[in-house]
């Protein structure tokens, strides 16, 4: 519900605590109903203002801008440089700073950011959004799994742009619009769909990207940001093909020789003269692009390149396991691993079809390539496949019964390669967890209690890159 106010249009105060709140505390209330509301700007576009952010924060501000426009969302943003006048009152420009209070006075304590804005009450077109962050929390930036003990600015920030932009909150914890803060750090299909028909912006049309290649090689496409790509078909392009991609989308192309070849250069791209790896700018228009390689001096001698590659995705613990079928004149397989965030490197040859690749960063994404070798020559690289190994569970799991007082310690033994755990709280043991704490050792201390009450805790262990399985639960309690 939304403050009634006298005035048309609607000013900035009176919105403040009514929209856009993003919470910390990660728990969503049984029976809890969301009533949305949508507005929108007058075009499908506006002008957002980013000089009242100092660095690091101004550019992960204009970072989670474009992670909207990664978007196929018929909606344009400008950013401009400059600062704004007015955090609090309407000064034309949208604008975003840190605040020790919001508004209406000091924060809640358990606000991160809140966004003003003024609109038209006839017609719910907005005229101005500002975006203030509590500056009483202890903020940084990364991408993967929520931290308990720091909040992610970047996140919050696509929330916040969320509301901008006009939309409300979802009832979806896959949404980026979801009001508690979670694990998503980009915008999901469910908040474009939703902000396209409730807004009336819709969803602009796909682009085709074409590519050729010209002598013996192949082309990878990945996008910049990963989960950016909305659509259900797969993203990779090889060879000579065609692709339809949402506008908009931000993507990075690689140029692969076969084996006794080079790449050569670009044609169709401007600014990335010969260099193998390409970012190519956001796709707003029909691109045909061509990779020339030069011709493979010992393609003839080579056995085919193998098919079938696959890549254990997180059901292996610790390790990954690559398989594919075998090639007729093959006498080894060389395998190289590309990891999230990095570049080619060979990591082993062997004589049969499988490989297992234990030097990993559990959670972290692997693309693996397999090449077939004669005593002559080898093929060129195989179609990629992604991977991941996943953690081991915490095991020895124990809550203290009732021998503390105001106080639970849940502990558990230490899990290869965990920089920190979650651990999940309910009341019940049939379900609804939240998070309570991610410490980086193997033990909390939850003095959040009622004496007499029995908690159940679930713990799982977590890097940069992700987490995995939860534990069974166990119960525990306080005495007074």
């Amino acid at each position: 519900m939304f403050t009634p106010c006298p005035t048309n249009p609607v000013p900035k105060r009176c919105l403040g605590v009514a929209i856009s709140t993003l919470l910390l505390v990660a728990t969503l209330l049984p029976g809890a109903t969301f009533a949305q509301e949508f507005f929108s700007w007058e075009g499908g576009e506006t002008t957002l203002y980013t000089g009242d952010l100092d660095q690091p924060w101004r550019g992960a501000y204009t970072e989670a801008i474009e992670r909207w426009n990664d978007t196929p969302l018929n909606f344009t943003v400008v950013t401009d440089s400059r600062g704004t006048t007015q955090a609090c009152d309407l000064d034309d420009r949208n604008g975003a700073w840190f605040a020790d209070e919001d508004c209406d006075g000091p924060w809640d304590g358990l606000t991160l950011a809140i966004t003003y804005f003024a609109f038209f009450t006839f017609n719910n077109e907005l005229v101005e959004a500002d975006v203030l962050f509590n500056d009483n929390l202890p903020w940084s930036i990364y991408d993967g799994n929520e931290r308990f003990n720091t909040v992610d600015f970047r996140r919050v920030a696509v929330h916040e742009l969320g509301h901008v932009f006009g939309a409300d909150h979802l009832n979806d914890r896959d949404a980026i619009m979801f009001a508690l803060i979670g694990d998503v750090f980009v915008p999901a299909i469910e908040d474009i769909d939703a902000l396209a028909e409730e807004s009336d912006y819709g969803l602009d049309p796909d682009f085709n990207l074409s590519i050729t290649v010209e002598g013996d090689g192949r082309v990878e496409v990945d996008t910049r940001v990963p989960g950016t790509y909305t659509a259900s078909n797969n993203l990779d392009c090889s060879s000579d093909c065609r692709r339809s991609l949402q506008e908009g989308l931000r993507l990075d192309l690689f140029a692969q020789p076969a084996a006794g070849a080079n790449f050569l250069r670009w044609e169709g791209i401007s600014g990335c003269s010969n260099l193998p790896g390409c970012e190519l700018a956001p796709l707003n228009r029909n691109r045909s692009i061509t990779a020339v390689f030069s011709q493979s001096s010992s393609a003839g001698d080579a056995p085919d390149v193998p098919e079938a590659v696959d890549a254990t995705d997180r059901t292996l613990r610790n390790k990954v396991r690559i398989t594919w079928d075998a090639t007729a004149g093959a006498t080894r397989y060389d395998v190289r691993r590309k990891p999230q965030g990095g570049s080619y490197s060979e990591i082993g040859s062997t004589a049969s079809t499988q490989l297992v690749d234990r030097d990993v960063e559990n959670m972290r994404q692997y693309l693996y390539q397999v090449r077939a070798c004669s005593a002559q020559a080898c093929s060129g690289w195989s179609t990629r496949d992604g991977g991941k190994a996943n953690f081991d569970k915490p095991t020895n799991v124990r809550s203290t019964q009732g021998n503390l007082v105001n106080r639970v310690t849940t502990a558990w033994r230490a899990v290869n390669q965990a920089e920190f755990y979650q651990v999940r709280r309910s009341e019940r043991r049939s379900g609804g967890y939240s998070l309570v704490a991610t410490p980086s050792d193997r033990r909390l201390v939850d003095r959040d209690v009622v004496p007499g009450q029995r908690y159940f805790y679930r713990v799982r262990a977590c890097n940069e890159f992700g987490c995995g399985g939860l534990t069974s639960p166990v119960s525990g309690f306080a005495r007074e």
